[in-house]
């Protein structure tokens, strides 16, 4: 006879989305969001947008203080 030293591990079952295929959950065509991204990223790499005041950084604009008072 056969002996079962030790049982292969089980593959964890797979969530069945179902819920998402609801009408509710619907996203219909993307294709504006896809246009609209696709847009953002042509202005940014040809730098018509994303360039602030130069010396400032958009997460401290207070950085670039000069004179009296800068530290």
């Amino acid at each position: 006879s056969i002996e079962v030293v030790e049982r292969a591990q089980k593959r964890p079952r797979r969530a069945r989305l179902y819920y998402m295929r609801k009408p509710k959950h619907d996203r219909g065509s993307v294709e504006g969001v896809v246009e609209d991204y696709l847009k953002r990223r042509r202005l940014v790499r040809s730098g018509a947008v994303g360039r602030g005041e130069p010396g400032k950084s958009a997460k401290n604009p207070s950085a670039a203080r000069v004179g009296i008072g800068a530290r």
